[in-house]
């Protein structure tokens, strides 16, 4: 019997693992349900600490147990090869179970040579008993220490225990290759580390997948991505026609817009597990090539294929590429970025000011060339809404300057004292064509006075329009307004009216 055949896949990370292992190899995670759960209940209820009766000598002559003092190095692969020291672990806040974090270095019985009361000697005729032992400061702090224990264990029994035990700084345990049990952040989820015991080099686990919903989405969701209505096979999400750019790292030209044109338009697809990629209007005539209606065509005999339940290797098509969820979560925002100095680009728009681009996985092949998704603003908010649906990325691009949600500025008018809800980073909603914009009031570019555009026709200001508003005198300086308009969402047309028309 072949070895391999008999493998298991892991029920946390998918791979595969010899048989009759209790824990996975590549996450740590149980292999069996029953026994998860009984280490998770061993965890949640630890066995009392237990005291010893000696004296102060023997006391001293104890080693304390301290930290051995090694690094825990981690590497970013995708990125940067940089190495960082593990942070060491924060010290327990109020209400935390000593199994919640790694060993803080002190003994529990160092504590006791700081105590006041003297420990009973081991020469004493008759052993002093609680009932006779009269109750000191010490005896007062120890029945406290004990009942915020007792609460600690009630409250951890009753919260989820989901991605590993959890720890009072903010990360989780989890154990290296060989045993040895140490906290990472969550932030190192998906880096390579080296177990700073033993030396075994490992992957911190990413977050688990969530098995309590269903593996196939609701193609009908509100947040699910726009694109055919009809779902193709396990493909129940679609985004049609994004810019997929193809960098030659040796040829790229740091400059706005650089790569505004050099694109290749693709279908991307998405599945429970899977992202598909594909590509069905490729310049050069062909099957897929010849226009719009030979793209149609194509992607219609792309459905069919994937409804019938065929394999995507034989999907015929000028391009196509399939990434796995694993792969999918290596995908980053690289343009905007929050911090120029984080930037790949430098800060420079090469791929057009107001978009947004995604750096696609790494190819097996170690030829080939790094590939960029970017998007306008409601092709972007989809996308991110499908990696939040089909994959549990949540928030995605939410720390890179692009605004994944609106977000507005709150100014009052200076005529009717109305407040004005001004949208923010407006580049982005001028370059999406989808998107319609109108003026919801004007700001001075001299002393900052701001008038609502509902202000200006009471006032009667810049014209029947406001088109003059640029040239308008402010009421309050007396300067040009200059040309700053406040944007928010132009209303939406009455059907009415336009039918009327």
């Amino acid at each position: 019997m072949n070895q391999d055949a008999a493998e298991k896949p892991c029920p946390d990370c998918g791979e595969m693992v010899r048989p009759n292992s209790v824990r996975c190899w590549n996450c740590g995670g149980f292999m069996r349900k029953d026994m998860a759960v009984k280490y998770q209940q061993m965890q949640m209820n630890p066995k009392p600490l237990g005291y010893l009766d000696i004296s102060d000598k023997d006391l001293r002559a104890l080693p304390l147990a301290g930290d051995d003092g090694d690094d825990f190095e981690l590497s970013v692969p995708m990125t940067q090869s940089t190495s960082f020291s593990m942070p060491p672990a924060a010290a327990p806040e109020s209400g935390a179970s000593p199994d919640d974090i790694p060993s803080l270095g002190i003994s529990p019985l160092s504590s006791l040579t700081e105590t006041s009361a003297p420990l009973p000697s081991l020469d004493s005729d008759k052993p002093t008993t609680k009932s006779e032992r009269p109750k000191s400061e010490d005896d007062a702090f120890f029945d406290m220490v004990k009942e915020e224990s007792a609460e600690t264990a009630k409250r951890r029994k009753q919260r989820p225990m989901v991605g590993g035990v959890r720890t009072a700084s903010g990360g989780f345990i989890i154990y290296c290759p060989y045993g040895c049990r140490f906290e990472v952040k969550d932030s190192h989820r998906g880096m390579q580390g080296r177990c700073p015991r033993c030396k075994a080099p490992f992957i911190v686990p990413v977050d688990p997948p969530d098995y309590s919903i269903s593996k196939k989405p609701d193609a009908t969701a509100a947040t699910a991505p726009t694109g055919p209505a009809d779902a193709a096979g396990a493909f129940s999400g679609w985004l049609k026609d994004l810019h997929l750019h193809t960098v030659a790292p040796d040829k790229l030209k740091l400059k706005a817009d650089s790569l505004l044109k050099e694109f290749t338009e693709y279908d991307v697809a998405f599945s429970a597990d899977q992202l598909l990629v594909v590509n069905l209007a490729k310049k050069g005539g062909g099957l897929f090539g010849g226009g719009d209606k030979k793209k149609a065509e194509a992607r219609e005999t792309m459905l069919q294929h994937l409804k019938d339940g065929k394999p995507l290797a034989e999907l015929t098509a000028t391009d196509k590429q399939i990434f796995s969820a694993d792969q999918i979560r290596q995908m980053r925002v690289v343009q905007p970025a929050a911090n120029r100095a984080e930037s790949m680009f430098a800060g420079i728009t090469i791929f057009g000011a107001g978009r947004i681009a995604v750096m696609m996985p790494y190819s097996d092949d170690p030829n080939a060339l790094p590939q960029y998704l970017s998007f306008n603003l409601t092709e972007f908010r989809a996308f991110a809404s499908a990696l939040q649906l089909y994959y549990g990325m949540e928030n995605f691009g939410g720390d890179s300057g692009a605004p994944v949600t609106d977000a507005y500025d709150t100014h009052t008018c200076s005529s009717t004292n109305a407040p004005i809800q001004a949208l923010r980073y407006l580049e982005y909603y001028k370059a999406d064509p989808g998107i319609k914009l109108a003026p919801v009031g004007y700001q001075c570019g001299a002393c900052k006075l701001t008038i609502s555009e509902a202000g200006r026709a009471k006032d009667q200001l810049g014209g029947k329009d406001g088109k003059g508003m640029a040239k308008q005198k402010c009421p309050k300086c007396q300067q040009k307004m200059g040309d700053n308009p406040l944007m928010g969402f132009a209303p939406n047309p009455d059907p009415v009216a336009t039918a009327a028309k």
